[in-house]
């Protein structure tokens, strides 16, 4: 500190007044500037803690690919969030400067033909934003565009794809944009598939971005299957056909029409063919005029228009039945024929619309009359399904024409036809007497047991009938002449089956005849029958075709005779003949 003198004389004291005066204004001026300062430091200090700071939280480029031409500038725009962000700043950075360069106001500058990077960062928080520059050559604009394909030719369904061709190949931009002229019929893609839709035809257009450059490509459309509709004017109805394009049409089933006569008891043997409708063949036309070809390729939808010939000749009215007692047709037409007196031979004709299940034995004994049994149209089943006989044959004689099928169920001891009496059955083509399930006694089908009783196969099917059991000491499924005759002119016996446990009886799969009463095979088919005992031992024995029974009068057993191998057409078999080598001894 300085030393104060005190002053000796008034000059001095008053100099001493003023110095001392002096110092104290110095530091009293100088207490003053420090207070102020200090006061200015905390009020500045108090406003500043009052402003809140804005953080960045994210940024962005309002394009993140940019593509440029060399030498071209751009400036890019770094969007910062939140928009009232405290600090906006940004440092900018390529990288690859050789390619393009950025200033510190994002300006790019395209320097050289790549691809590089450039990046904005936030000064406040280091956010990143990415934008990448493609750099190209001088822009070389198209000239021409032009299609692999002017015409196309395509079926439903069918697709193929396009390739535009840009001219000059280094053009720049090279894209093109794809339309059609009508998109139900043909749509395409932005890389140029076509897809056909329907039937018609569509222009498919190329459009080049750069100058509008055009191609275009006529698509046809063809449908890639055909539908043929058979109309059959009247007769049994035919589905639809679907051919594929170029492949031909297979021939359907002939439809059938009904026409004719009625179902009902005529009188003499009719010819039912009268009236009725015959399948002309298929024509293109209404006019019937243009027989279709099967033979040619389908290329387009079209209808099939059915033909039919009328068989011509007077209809004969059929006998009136409405008071003959009866549950159907065929019990009202057998009783009708039981109450006639006849001096002479006298043909009916039974013709049959429906099925028929009858559980009442039906027994034809006017031995005056011929009966002719028919189908129309189409096979009629007549069926019994409780125990006994379908048909007693007790005279006259019973002819199965086509489209009758007799057949049973649980019958038991019985059979299709008893023929007894003096009765005759005849079976034509296109009768049956098959599928007989349940019967246990010596035959299924066709039981004969009256010396002046005959069976007279000339065609027709005894098929698939099955006997279990049985009765008596002979049994033959198909047929069984325990008397009588069988005449086998044609026709098909086969798939028959027995089984038994009788060990002392002689079965037969197909056919059993004893000796002396004539069987005699001059056509048809005797095949794939089968016959078997179940139980060893006892005097039984089997023959899976044909078994010829020899009684004590004929040699007994030692003249059994049997034919297990399948008979043809050609093999006549006699029981009048047994050395014949189809016989073979019984062991």
């Amino acid at each position: 500190m300085e030393r104060i003198v005190e002053p000796t004389n008034e000059l001095e004291s008053i100099i001493f007044i003023n110095k001392r005066i002096m110092i104290k204004s110095f530091f009293l001026n100088i207490y003053i500037m420090v207070i102020f300062f200090c006061c200015a430091t905390v009020l500045i200090t108090s406003c500043g803690d009052n402003e809140e700071t804005v953080p960045v939280t994210d940024v962005s480029f309002d394009n993140p690919t940019l593509l440029l031409i060399e030498g071209q500038k751009q400036i890019l725009k770094a969007i910062i969030a939140p928009e009232n962000a405290t600090n906006k700043s940004v440092t900018w950075s390529s990288s690859s400067t050789g390619v393009a360069t950025v200033s510190s106001v994002g300006e790019v500058e395209a320097k050289t033909v790549g691809t590089t990077t450039i990046t904005a960062t936030t000064v406040d928080g280091s956010k990143v934003a990415v934008c990448e520059v493609k750099v190209m050559k001088s822009l070389v604009s198209v000239t021409s565009v032009s299609l692999n394909k002017t015409e196309l030719p395509l079926l439903i369904g069918g697709k193929e794809t396009l390739i535009a061709t840009i001219v000059p190949d280094n053009a720049t931009v090279k894209t093109v944009a794809w339309t059609t002229s009508d998109a139900a019929v043909a749509s395409v893609s932005q890389t140029g598939e076509v897809e056909a839709r329907a039937i018609g035809s569509a222009t498919i257009t190329a459009t080049t971005l750069d100058g509008e450059k055009t191609a275009t490509c006529v698509v046809t459309v063809d449908a890639s299957e055909f539908t043929v509709t058979f109309n059959t004017n009247g007769g049994t109805s035919i589905e639809n056909a679907v051919i594929e394009k170029g492949n031909k049409l297979n021939k359907p089933t002939d439809p059938t029409k009904e026409g004719g006569l009625d179902e009902g008891l005529y009188p003499g043997k009719v010819n039912i063919e009268m009236g009725t409708y015959t399948f002309g063949g298929w024509y293109t036309d209404e006019q019937l005029t243009i027989a279709y070809d099967f033979d040619t390729e389908v290329v387009e939808d079209l209808t099939l228009y059915a033909k039919w010939d009328v068989n011509s000749g007077d209809l004969p009215e059929p006998i009136d039945l409405e008071s003959i007692n009866g549950d159907n047709i065929m019990v009202k037409a057998i009783n009708y024929l039981k109450s006639l007196s006849l001096d002479t031979p006298a043909e009916y004709t039974l013709l049959l619309a429906n099925n028929i299940t009858s559980n009442n034995e039906l027994s034809f004994n006017n031995k005056s009359v011929t009966l002719h049994f028919m189908g129309k149209g189409t096979e009629r089943v007549i069926k019994r399904t409780i125990n006994g006989n379908v048909f007693t044959i007790n005279g006259g004689t019973f002819v199965l024409h086509k489209n009758i099928k007799v057949t049973a169920d649980n019958i038991g001891n019985y059979y299709a036809f008893n023929i007894l009496g003096g009765g005759h059955l005849v079976m034509e083509d296109g009768a049956k007497i098959s599928d007989i399930k349940g019967a246990t006694g010596r035959a299924a089908a066709v039981y004969v047991t009256d010396g002046a009783s005959s069976f007279t196969m000339n065609g027709g099917e005894i098929c698939n009938n099955e006997l279990v059991g049985g009765s008596g000491n002979i049994i033959g499924v198909a047929v069984c002449l325990n008397w009588g005759s069988f005449y086998m002119k044609g026709g098909l016996i086969s798939g028959n089956k027995l089984e038994t446990c009788f060990n002392t009886h002689c079965v037969a799969g197909g056919v059993m005849a004893i000796r002396r009463t004539p069987f005699i095979k001059t056509g048809g088919v005797i095949e794939n029958n089968t016959a078997e005992i179940t139980t060893a031992g006892g005097a039984g024995r089997t023959g899976q075709q044909v078994f010829c029974f020899a009684t004590t009068g004929d040699g007994g057993a030692a003249n059994h005779r049997k034919v297990d191998d399948n008979l043809s057409k050609d093999d006549n078999l006699s029981n009048k003949e047994m050395t014949n080598p189809l016989w073979k001894v019984v062991p």
